[in-house]
């Protein structure tokens, strides 16, 4: 697939091959990156800013079980950094 405004960083990568996603959360996770390239307008994504180390990148609750961060880059791009199964 491809994103208009999504740059999919080499962690992000890692972490969706690596990580133990059921079919369901890969079937969510694909649905949230196409929400956040703007090619979905279905309002399924809880979006929040996140704080501390993290500050300037942002958390997207795909599921209760799957989140995915970004940043915003120049241009209105959006650099996904990591995708994460939650405990």
């Amino acid at each position: 697939m491809y994103y208009d405004r999504l740059v999919l960083s080499a962690r992000f990568l890692r972490d969706i091959v690596s990580a133990d996603f059921t079919p369901q959360d890969s079937r969510d996770i694909l649905q949230a990156l196409r929400v956040l390239d703007g090619q979905d307008d279905t309002p399924v994504v809880a979006v929040h800013r996140l704080e501390g180390d993290r500050t300037g990148a942002f958390a997207a609750e795909v599921s209760p079980t799957v989140r995915v961060t970004f940043e915003h880059l120049d241009g209105g791009q959006l650099q996904m950094l990591t995708c994460e199964k939650l405990a």
